[in-house]
């Protein structure tokens, strides 16, 4: 079997936040996903999945898209390294921070670098009630 992508990160809980207050979290979670990223690359995997995480009480907005931004900026120049694709997923289920297509759209292009993409899963458009079609158009790029 060929592994088509790796999600290093359950969503929705504490642990494995990149946009937690915490910074011993986050650096935490950075190191999780950098194991990942080697073990997608020891396994042929060209994709490892972005959560960018869940903000709570006496964290802003703002912060925590910077928090989980630096990170992905920080994992996906070490997965360029390796020939992974970083793939930011609107989980609206799991995260309170990339909740639409759009948001990951955001990020991924924030994020600055050429291996960070997006991940379209019509699951969590339709969750949002979005049309999935449109964000085929609007994505087909990233």
């Amino acid at each position: 079997l060929n592994v088509a992508a790796m999600l290093p990160a359950p969503g929705g809980g504490p642990g494995l936040n990149p946009c937690s207050p915490l910074r011993e979290e986050r650096e935490f979670t950075i190191k999780q996903y950098k194991d990942v990223i080697q073990l997608a690359h020891d396994w042929e995997c060209p994709t490892v999945m972005w959560l960018a995480g869940w903000f709570g009480f006496g964290t802003s907005q703002k912060d925590a898209w910077n928090y989980s931004l630096e990170g992905l900026q920080d994992v996906s120049r070490y997965a360029k390294e390796l020939g992974i694709t970083m793939v930011v997923e609107p989980q609206a289920a799991d995260s309170n921070l990339i909740e639409s297509a759009d948001d990951a759209l955001i990020l991924a292009e924030e994020a600055g670098e050429s291996n960070v993409k997006v991940m379209f899963d019509t699951f969590h458009a339709l969750y949002r009630n979005e049309v999935p079609s449109d964000y085929v158009y609007r994505m087909k790029e990233k």
